[in-house]
């Protein structure tokens, strides 16, 4: 069965990002009812005649972190116009990719895919999926680890339940803040 993935990543006005996909989460739990489908159209300002059930999940960690998996007969025009929503919420900072399993196919929206890790100065805050001494490795041999934040520090992962303190303060400095599947999509696209 082929899939898509659309994975979110929200930062500055989460709380208004959280309420707006909290409230189409209950709606696509009542896919594919009719009444449900007009809430979203509404909500979306699209006009589609059909949607199957769409799972979402929501994480808080510093940053808002939301995942929709479905089988692929939901079409773009529902992903772009979900971004479109968002970015209309005044200063958010989005990110989103869509995958496609059935053709391989990836859709970015406010993606910055070009970053280069090679010599940047690395910090690793909260839980990480991987092992957190494979982390410190791989990120040595691209960069300089740091164990705190510092005034050089270029980006901060961000795992689960990272210091919202810290992160607030690192948006401040104007480092980068990536999640970790951000930090291994980052990786994989390293030359070398």
């Amino acid at each position: 069965m082929s899939v898509q993935e659309f994975k979110i990543t929200a930062s500055n006005r989460i709380d208004d990002a959280l309420v707006l996909l909290q409230n189409l989460q209950l709606d696509f739990e009542k896919l594919p009812s009719v009444e449900a489908l007009g809430k979203i159209n509404t909500t979306l300002k699209i006009n589609l005649n059909y949607l199957p059930r769409i799972d979402l999940s929501l994480h808080h960690n510093g940053l808002l972190e939301a995942v929709i998996e479905t089988g692929s007969s939901v079409p773009l025009e529902f992903f772009e116009a979900l971004v479109k929503r968002l970015e209309s919420i005044p200063d958010i900072q989005l990110k989103a990719r869509l995958f496609d399993s059935s053709s391989g196919g990836v859709a970015t929206w406010g993606c910055d895919d070009d970053i280069d890790l090679d010599g940047k100065n690395i910090l690793l805050v909260g839980e990480m999926a991987e092992e957190l001494e494979d982390m410190h490795d791989l990120v040595e041999s691209v960069g300089q680890l740091h164990r705190t934040l510092m005034h050089d520090t270029d980006i901060v992962v961000a795992g689960e339940n990272a210091d919202e303190d810290l992160l607030a303060e690192a948006k401040s400095q104007g480092v980068a803040v990536i999640t970790e599947d951000e930090f291994w999509d980052f990786i994989a696209n390293q030359p070398g």
